[in-house]
């Protein structure tokens, strides 16, 4: 392994351990960290939480938790940032396979 890329929602369900989440996909993740290999979060995941928050579909504690992994040292948490070439990329991904935003 080498890296891995996290959309929101595994995100913040890690954080949080939620039941959501796979066994799998928490295994990879402690799997990242443990061996110093970074998790990458899309820049528009922090968009995301905050507008979730906003909508009350998110707590505020969730985004509080995300703040604090993003800003430890030992979770290897960084932001992957939303740049012209992969904002362009995005049309390369099939809406039907991948139909939300964010997550494309």
């Amino acid at each position: 392994m080498t890296a891995l890329v996290a959309d929101t929602h595994t995100i913040i369900w890690y954080l949080s351990q939620a039941p959501q989440l796979s066994l799998r996909a928490s295994n990879a993740l402690d799997f990242a960290i443990q061996t110093d290999h970074p998790i990458y979060l899309s820049a528009i995941s922090i968009v995301e939480v905050i507008y979730l928050v906003g909508k009350d579909k998110l707590s505020q504690s969730a985004f509080d938790e995300l703040i604090t992994a993003l800003s430890a040292t030992n979770v290897g948490l960084v932001i992957a940032p939303l740049g012209l070439a992969i904002a362009q990329a995005v049309s390369q991904i099939p809406r039907s396979t991948v139909p939300d935003m964010p997550d494309r």
